[in-house]
């Protein structure tokens, strides 16, 4: 997307045939902040900032903490799937926590590099929802990939179960989807399981 804003009049020209809950855009390509939040959120939508992997946190305007609704850190840089995981959003996450006095309740998502191997230690960190993509599209029985995606995140908030700040912060995670993979998958649009929501956002359904 070459403007988030203009993604914004895409959804309010077809949002009576399409369910939209939250609208996310690039801070890198987006001309004015306030603008794209206050648009937004005036048609009732939630309204999220996206940072790539090297962005730094400061990249949000002072402006803006107040009308954001949630910020997408990006695990890779943008592009390509199937790009490894970089830790260093872990750091970043600890940054965003104390960028702001709002930021340390705002709901976190990460897409990029999501796997199995570090959901784990995501979830640990509190995040809201973790974008999965090429770890499904990869697997050879997608449908039991994400049943250990639940597995693992379930088990990490037990783990986390006796400190009451994590406890709130990651007694309920969504793992985002391409929508194109709920044939494969078989389980409806949204999906509760050990508590967790299922969603599928990306692409076409």
């Amino acid at each position: 997307v070459e403007e988030p804003m203009d993604t914004v009049f895409e959804c309010e020209a077809v949002h009576e045939y399409l369910p939209i809950k939250r609208v996310i855009g690039q801070v890198e390509r987006m001309s004015h902040q306030q603008d794209f939040l206050h648009e937004v959120r005036r048609n009732g939508w939630e309204a999220a900032l996206a940072l790539d992997l090297y962005t730094p946190i400061e990249a949000i305007d002072p402006e803006s903490w107040e009308e954001l609704d949630a910020v997408m850190l990006l695990g890779v840089e943008a592009g390509a799937q199937e790009q490894t995981f970089n830790p260093t959003v872990f750091h970043k996450l600890k940054e965003l926590r104390q960028a702001h006095p709002k930021a340390a309740s705002l709901p976190v998502i990460v897409d990029g590099g999501v796997k199995l191997t570090n959901i784990n230690k995501l979830a640990q960190e509190g995040i809201q929802a973790a974008c999965v993509g090429s770890a499904l599209w990869k697997s050879e029985q997608p449908s039991a990939t994400l049943d250990e995606f639940f597995a693992i995140v379930e088990k990490a908030r037990w783990r986390v179960r006796k400190n009451s700040l994590w406890w709130e912060r990651t007694k309920s995670l969504s793992l985002i989807v391409p929508a194109q993979m709920k044939k494969q998958i078989k389980i409806p649009e949204v999906k509760v399981h050990c508590g967790i929501k299922y969603v599928a956002l990306f692409g076409s359904a």
